[in-house]
């Protein structure tokens, strides 16, 4: 099964030498087993950075939250019209489910139905690439801490796919004006548009997973129905864009490693291998029904050059993707 990719995506990566297939069949998270990583038994020296611990809460945080309980009041900003008119009947939830908003059952536990994004891993494993590049001054990466200079950064790039096989949609919903930034929606004046602030993090680990050898900066995303994951699943057209952000139900979001700031700067590390950590969602500020499929570790193999090992070396930038 071949995916296609939406048109503003394969131009935009047109030539950058990134993957425009997806794996078959998503759904399954792949790579390795996140509970390998057992921080009581790492032996560390002074020079060990751990890995970033667990979120602060267990479950949805409601300092963060968009809605914790998973049962919407109020009015959509866009329209002014109520998320579900009329009310919901006590046994039912107002929840953004395919796109829209509509009163469905609650579970049997009383609970109102929820997202479950994760990482594919299978997206990665395999399809890092490693490059050298060099930037402009005024280049966003540089703006953003992306990389630790402008110089011969050596970079570990790799695609990042989050698919919604939950009961509702993740929903954000209608960004405000340009310019502004709210907890929920953060303005980036290089690319000119909203992200999600802190949908994902991204750490370079030792083989064991005792040590954190790169750390990068919490990843800002443009939450959007990119492509469609699960026939079976949700509805057939996307709804939700960089104006106005979600995830439905049965489809994912992709970060493509062609994209700025999809990577981790390695420059200085040693040959040999790692361990790739993504994690999502880790303030917990989306509702979610499982924080436990969260995370992914894929095996990562430096090498001592890029030109025996037959990886790229970059002699241009790819232009930033803005968006569908």
């Amino acid at each position: 099964m071949r995916w296609t990719t939406p048109l503003a995506w394969a131009l935009a990566l047109a030539g950058c030498g990134a993957p425009l297939d997806v794996p078959p069949e998503g759904g399954m998270d792949g790579g390795m087993d996140a509970s390998r990583i057992d921080a009581a038994a790492c032996e560390r020296d002074a020079r060990c950075l751990p890995p970033l611990g667990p979120p602060p809460v267990a479950g949805c945080n409601p300092e963060l939250g968009v809605e914790c309980d998973g049962d919407w009041t109020g009015s959509d900003p866009r329209t002014g019209e109520l998320y579900c008119d009329p009310a919901c009947a006590a046994a039912e939830c107002c929840a953004p489910r395919d796109g829209r908003f509509q009163c469905v059952a609650r579970g049997a536990d009383g609970a109102c139905p929820a997202a479950d994004v994760f990482v594919d891993a299978r997206v990665i494993d395999g399809l890092y690439t490693i490059e050298e590049q060099t930037f402009a001054e005024s280049d966003c990466a540089i703006a953003e801490g992306c990389v630790g200079g402008s110089r011969g950064r050596r970079l570990l790039r790799f695609e990042v796919a989050t698919p919604n096989h939950g009961d509702a949609d993740v929903f954000l919903g209608a960004a405000p004006e340009l310019g502004v930034s709210t907890p929920l929606f953060e303005w980036s004046a290089c690319h000119a548009h909203h992200h999600f602030p802190g949908y994902a993090d991204y750490e370079l680990l030792t083989a064991d997973g005792c040590c954190a050898v790169v750390r990068g900066r919490k990843q800002s995303f443009c939450l959007t129905d990119l492509l469609r994951d699960r026939p079976d699943m949700g509805a057939e057209e996307p709804a939700y864009d960089c104006g106005y952000q979600g995830i439905q139900r049965g489809w994912r979001d992709v970060y493509a490693a062609g994209l700025d700031c999809q990577w981790l700067d390695i420059t200085g590390v040693p040959s040999g291998e790692y361990v790739l950590r993504v994690r999502l969602n880790t303030d917990h500020a989306l509702l979610e029904s499982d924080y436990q499929n969260n995370e992914a570790l894929v095996p990562v193999t430096i090498p001592r050059d890029l030109a025996t090992a037959g990886l790229r070396r970059r002699g241009r930038r790819c232009r930033p993707w803005s968006g569908p």
